[in-house]
């Protein structure tokens, strides 16, 4: 299977600090950030991502780092966590994303706010069409096969 480029955008307070494009397996896959500060750079961190990036036999994880910058009011705490040899896990200094997660805003937890806040409802209407159309369909063949039955 051959790996797909997705176009990764960093926010900041809901304004647009880069692109960056991302090798990748498929939409399903996480992807697993964490940040880094630069000694002597206010305005720049480095984000190191892990995730599925060659997609030979079930997949491989590749690391990258990403230089962001043109950030304010970083918050720069230390988070004790030793990053050694193994792929970046999840916790609490981590940032996960999928490639659905549609965000116009990341609030201060870190958790992406969707665009669309009526996409459930969205849904919901399409099922009720197309469970109405499947239900008219129903009813036209019985109908229509009683006549021919007679």
């Amino acid at each position: 299977m051959k790996n797909s480029i997705f176009n990764g955008t960093i926010y900041q307070n809901g304004k647009k600090i880069t692109e960056q494009n991302i090798s990748g397996c498929n939409t399903e896959q996480p992807f697993t950030f964490a940040g880094y500060a630069i000694p002597g750079f206010d305005k720049k961190i480095i984000l190191l991502l892990s995730t599925k990036g060659d997609c030979f036999e079930g997949g491989y994880i590749y690391e990258s780092l990403l230089v962001v910058g043109g950030l304010e009011n970083l918050k720069k705490e230390y988070i004790n966590y030793y990053k050694g040899d193994m792929p970046l896990v999840p916790n609490e200094g981590t940032l996960t994303v999928y490639v659905n997660d549609d965000t116009k805003n990341i609030d201060s937890n870190n958790q992406p706010e969707p665009i669309n806040e009526n996409t459930e409802k969205d849904g919901n209407k399409s099922n009720i069409i197309i469970l109405t159309f499947i239900l008219i369909g129903i009813l036209a063949g019985f109908f229509i096969g009683r006549i021919f039955k007679k």
